[in-house]
């Protein structure tokens, strides 16, 4: 009698033990078939007024306009590079001719007499304009070129390189200059700078309510004056 209900007692317990090891299984295979939410990773946005050292060397180096350099990043932001913005902002050719070619013959010009008061020659300056735009022309004897010594352009007619125009918004204009503009903030940024590497030419791009309003084109020609 006692030995029946040993083995009966055994028996059950071993039926409980695979019960639960199904169990356990079962609780697994469900766990395993739940899918895991993956979260997204978000770019930290980088405010440009406080960027450090690193993280400035950084924007340069994603600079789409050249070889770069980046001195302030505070309400403006001031650069030099070497590239197409620079050297061809209106264009390969900024001969009277080439200008005119470039813009579909849509500027009026006019030609000054303006004394060099360091040299006492009477120098001539095309000065081309188109509305409320205009820029300056001046044919350096000793470069063998044509050099825009100042300009302003206001009218969104007249476009730029990398289709740079008036009305873009502050973010696309970014994009066109720097590879990963969306990880830095500009929104503090009204005007954006961009001179040569001697200083000879300075360019100024200027936001007004997020959108382009304006650039500003001066050089080293002092002698000139900005607009007559």
């Amino acid at each position: 009698m006692f030995k029946y209900l040993a083995i009966l007692l055994f028996l059950c317990l071993l039926s409980c033990k695979s019960a639960n090891h199904r169990s356990l299984d079962i609780t697994e295979q469900s766990q395993s078939s739940i899918p895991i939410e993956k979260k997204d990773s978000v770019k930290e946005v980088k405010r440009i007024s406080q960027l450090t050292a690193e993280e400035i060397q950084e924007l340069a180096d994603g600079s789409r306009i050249g070889p770069m350099t980046i001195y302030n990043t505070k309400d403006a932001l001031e650069v030099t590079s070497e590239g197409e913005l620079t050297n061809s902002l209106l264009g390969e050719d900024y001969s009277i001719s080439g200008l005119q070619q470039h813009y579909n013959q849509v500027f009026n010009d006019n030609r000054q007499e303006i004394k060099d008061e360091e040299s006492g020659e009477i120098q001539i300056i095309n000065k081309l304009f188109f509305k409320e735009s205009f820029v300056k022309v001046y044919y350096n004897p000793i470069k063998k070129q044509d050099d825009i010594v100042s300009g302003k352009i206001v009218n969104k007619e007249l476009f730029m390189v990398k289709n740079i125009q008036l009305g873009i918004s502050k973010k696309d204009f970014f994009d066109k200059i720097f590879k990963d503009a969306s990880t830095f903030d500009f929104s503090t940024i009204d005007i954006f700078r961009n001179s040569d590497l001697m200083g000879d030419i300075l360019q100024e791009f200027i936001f007004k309510a997020d959108t382009l309003n304006q650039v500003i084109l001066t050089s080293n020609y002092d002698w000139i004056p900005f607009e007559l």
